[in-house]
């Protein structure tokens, strides 16, 4: 951490990577239903847990059918790396332009139609893509409503700070949430240790 500037984390071990992005979907909801699916977006992919997590839930009768769709993130991490510059900016431009772009093709591939209820989609990831996923709803809550965070990444680790806003995501709790109105965001956060 800065001494100077507690919202900026300080990662010396991280290093640019190649610039790949995978996107993977759990297909076996696909065969099981008809019409508009409800859907989860994984904002830090490819998340196996997610899917392996959804089938039992779904088997047990426990959460609807839905399809899961799993963004790759840019590669790398923290500064310099087109993962740390994804995620951490606490920006919507990327992330919501991917998602959109994701989803159709995955309807278009999949021939499939994903629902476009803001209240029967919700984003999800963990660590940088927990602050993610609550990104991808902050900024548009007319396509999610529903946020899993597993322990975010509530600060800024980028170490290139932006105009706006100049302090990633530590403005979550400086600003964006203080001296916003109420959204109509379900959020839930999980945050544990071994």
């Amino acid at each position: 951490m800065d001494l100077a500037d507690p919202a900026k984390l300080i990662v010396t071990s991280s290093h640019p990577a190649a610039y790949i992005r995978h996107v993977s979907v759990m297909s076996q909801t696909i065969r099981s239903r008809h019409g508009q699916l409800l859907s989860i977006v994984g904002a830090d992919g490819p998340d196996r847990a997610l899917f392996t997590v959804l089938n039992n839930l779904i088997a047990q009768h426990r959460v609807p059918v839905m399809i899961a769709i799993s963004i790759g993130n840019g590669s790398g991490d923290a500064q310099g790396s087109e993962r740390g510059l994804d995620m951490t900016r606490c920006r919507d431009d990327m992330r919501s332009s991917l998602s959109k772009r994701c989803c159709r093709l995955v309807e278009k591939q999949c021939n499939v139609t994903l629902t476009k209820d803001p209240n029967a989609r919700a984003t999800t990831g963990g660590s940088s893509g927990g602050l993610c996923a609550l990104i991808m709803a902050w900024y548009h809550p007319d396509l999610y409503r529903r946020v899993l965070t597993y322990s975010g990444t509530y600060v800024t680790s980028n170490g290139h700070p932006t105009p706006k806003p100049p302090h990633g995501a530590w403005e979550f709790h400086e600003h964006l949430i203080p001296d916003s109105p109420a959204k109509p965001l379900r959020i839930w956060m999980e945050v544990g240790r071994p």
